[in-house]
């Protein structure tokens, strides 16, 4: 059960990592864009 444990903080991070760097290229592009 550790193994899955682990898998799923990592999922998490991950998950969470990929929303801030979405967020970050959107506001980017938007600024860009204006």
């Amino acid at each position: 059960m550790r193994p899955v444990d682990r898998v799923t903080v990592l999922s998490f991070d991950e998950m969470k990592v990929n929303q801030i760097y979405s967020y970050d290229r959107g506001t980017d592009r938007i600024y860009d864009a204006h």
